[in-house]
């Protein structure tokens, strides 16, 4: 008998084959996908405050595929770019996760 939570993840695995691409994240291949983060998304700072650039993304992933789970304030390498862990929210079966890095 199939349970709500394997059709959500069915459902979710779907999407993410759609619309998602394949990245490397954390040194492992796993399909993923990412989208900027708006500036009000970025409420707890300035995008350019004190002449800092800030890029602001949310990863959306299956927290089944990464090698662990990331813990706020931790650090993540997707794509070969360092990131600063600023958000992790679990969506059901899915992983949103805040990745802020400084530009300046």
């Amino acid at each position: 008998m199939t349970t709500e939570r394997e059709y959500m993840l069915a459902d979710f695995n779907r999407e993410l084959a759609r619309i998602g691409t394949a990245m490397i994240i954390d040194g492992a291949e796993v399909r993923a996908f990412i989208r900027p983060a708006t500036e009000a998304e970025f409420a707890g700072g300035r995008f350019a405050a004190d002449g800092l650039a800030v890029e602001a993304k949310y990863l959306f992933v299956n927290p089944a595929d990464l090698a662990y789970l990331p813990k706020e304030g931790g650090a993540m390498v997707v794509e070969n770019v360092e990131y600063r862990v600023r958000l992790v929210d679990t969506l059901g079966v899915a992983c949103k996760i805040m990745l802020v890095r400084h530009l300046s």
